[in-house]
């Protein structure tokens, strides 16, 4: 009989535990991006909290990215991904080694804002000064394909309001078929290169306004082999028992957590 979401939790705890018995520290810098509608990263809160427990130079080599410019009215994800990009730049230095220099680790459009960093779309912003190679680059219910109901999204009061006018902008951009995301999916071959390893969660329960199972994994409708032929390699799973963001939500689990300090720190 399959483990329950609980029983994995459980699991998830012992091994979190038992690593803080053993720290480990990074070994390259980490940026943890946040999705739409948290600009200030409120979503990582927990994971700090924990990374500062079990790892010792968690701050040496962390940058929790935040988005809380309120200068920029007609922002996109991807004018976010060029922001990304320049923090990056300067954070960890340009291109230039065979080394993977950085992991990137993603909550929702938090995901396409990191593509949008390392692949230049739709001419916008075309870079002489490409990255360097991420060794892992890990989404959390990122909406590749948008959001069915990204006309509901669109219509809450948060959209609107009038501290965070990048709002407007971005929501629309998730509807399904938007000339960004068709945009995103054309260049996902251009992901090579770009990073060794791409992983690809998925919360299991979806609300009317999240995001759907084939949106969060972005070879969803291709073979992974097909899109990159010599990598990055690529694994896509669920996440039992949470949901997109709030009380139950995949940033939170520690099941998500585990797999993600599983990576980082032992290139699992």
């Amino acid at each position: 009989m399959p483990k329950t979401p609980a029983e994995l939790r459980m699991e998830a705890e012992a091994w979190l535990r038992e690593l803080g018995r053993h720290p480990r520290p990074l070994n390259r810098h980490l940026y943890l991006v946040p999705g739409f509608t948290d600009e200030l990263a409120d979503c990582w809160q927990w994971i700090s909290e924990r990374g500062r427990r079990l790892v010792p130079d968690w701050d040496t080599y962390v940058t929790v990215v935040t988005f809380d410019d309120p200068d920029a009215p007609d922002a996109d994800f991807i004018d976010l991904g060029a922001y990304l990009h320049d923090l990056i730049l300067r954070t960890s230095g340009p291109s230039g080694t065979t080394s993977a220099q950085f992991d990137v680790v993603c909550h929702s459009m938090g995901g396409l804002d990191a593509f949008a960093a390392m692949v230049p779309l739709l001419g916008r912003y075309p870079t002489a000064s490409p990255l360097p190679t991420a060794r892992y680059f890990i989404t959390l219910d990122a909406p590749w394909r948008g959001v069915l109901s990204w006309d509901i999204l669109c219509g809450r009061p948060d959209i609107r309001d009038p501290q965070w006018p990048g709002r407007l902008t971005q929501c629309p951009v998730l509807r399904p078929g938007s000339p960004e995301l068709v945009a995103l999916r054309a260049a996902r071959a251009e992901l090579e290169g770009a990073a060794e390893r791409v992983i690809c969660m998925s919360a299991d329960r979806e609300s009317p306004i999240e995001v759907e199972w084939s949106s969060s994994n972005l070879c969803s409708d291709v073979a992974p082999s097909a899109l990159w032929p010599r990598g990055p390699s690529y694994r896509a799973n669920m996440i039992p028992g949470t949901s997109h963001s709030g009380v139950g939500g995949i940033t939170w689990s520690p099941i998500t957590i585990a797999q993600i300090f599983n990576y980082l720190l032992f290139n699992a």
